[in-house]
């Protein structure tokens, strides 16, 4: 749309839908639509298998997808005819994968594979991925130092996929929408020896400001957004009894850093919000949907907490109910 030159994923598999049940307007949602529901699909698989020494993972991973399912960006977003949407799915299955490969390092080559799809399927992930991967590496490295041939092969397999890039970089398509949206190289009237220092200046102070706003729980739960296309009328991104639970999630992840999903959730929350941030708009939920899912899975990690520290509390009532005896509350 207006040369911007989207991505091609999305288009290509809309061809099937199209061809099966003809030229409409379910066919051309059927993508993003099937991708929420395969998200949800593998969001449990993911908490399940991520997170086996929870006392009741099972239970976590029902919350997890309850609260994926019900989520106002997810359920928004699945129902509109967005790219993004089926990107978030493929990158979520490489983190499923890459987090497998920590116990069986030949899963790494999948999950390089599924990174490198969903960079053809929409922008952010062509920058989340490149920083992602390497920092995934640098931060499991005693996990991988033995096993250099499959790394070296997944890497190899990542740049190979993105060979079709670099036959456009040079004809303007691959970074068409990031100078239509980016405030990166705009120039002003500088004529002074100081205008690079003050361009790094004013780049830096645009990229922090419009960063760090994604993290604020106003746009996050509080602010509706009347622009189409960007979240629900009259809801935000998230309802507004999430941040208490976002709040214990946040808690239990940095309390639990020793854990290495942990440490995976929370390079995601550092880098995944890093796309948006070079561009002009002031949070803009669909270029961040990586952020969004972490966040969600945050939410669910909260609701698991108070749902522990409510039983614990509860134990010692029914125990005593079930010998019929209550300790008198004074003498």
């Amino acid at each position: 749309s207006n040369g911007s030159y989207q991505p091609p994923l999305y288009t290509y598999l809309t061809i099937i839908p199209v061809f099966i049940l003809g030229n409409t307007i379910f066919a051309a949602h059927f993508i993003s639509a099937l991708s929420g529901i395969v998200l949800i699909l593998i969001t449990f698989i993911f908490t399940y298998l991520a997170f086996d020494k929870f006392k009741y993972r099972y239970f976590f991973a029902v919350i997890s997808i309850l609260l994926m399912a019900i989520s106002p960006w997810s359920v928004f977003f699945s129902r509109l005819v967005v790219e993004a949407n089926l990107a978030v799915t493929i990158f979520v299955a490489s983190l499923l994968f890459f987090v497998l490969s920590l116990k069986k390092t030949s899963l790494f080559i999948i999950a390089c594979i599924l990174l490198g799809i969903s960079t053809h399927a929409y922008y952010s992930e062509r920058l989340i991925s490149i920083i992602f991967l390497p920092l995934f590496l640098w931060i499991f490295r005693e996990k991988f130092i033995q096993k250099k041939k499959i790394i070296l092969l997944g890497i190899l397999l990542f740049f190979i996929i993105q060979i079709p890039h670099l036959f456009i970089i040079n004809s303007g398509a691959f970074t068409r929408r990031f100078d239509q949206v980016s405030y990166v190289g705009d120039r002003t009237d500088i004529s002074s020896a100081n205008y690079y220092f003050l361009q790094i200046v004013n780049i830096t102070k645009a990229f922090l400001n419009n960063y760090l706003i994604y993290y604020s729980p106003k746009y996050l739960f509080f602010d509706s957004d009347s622009e189409i296309g960007r979240a629900m009328p009259g809801l935000s991104v998230f309802y507004t009894w999430f941040l208490i639970p976002f709040i214990f999630g946040l808690k239990y992840l940095f309390q639990n850093l020793s854990n290495n999903i942990n440490k995976l959730i929370l390079l995601l929350l550092i880098i995944s919000p890093i796309p948006a941030g070079l561009t002009g708009d002031i949070f803009y939920p669909l270029r961040t949907l990586d952020f969004l899912y972490v966040i969600t899975f945050i939410i669910s990690l909260g609701v698991y907490q108070i749902y522990l520290s409510i039983k614990s509390a509860l134990k010692p009532i029914s125990k005593c109910i079930d010998i019929g005896y209550v300790e008198p509350i004074y003498a």
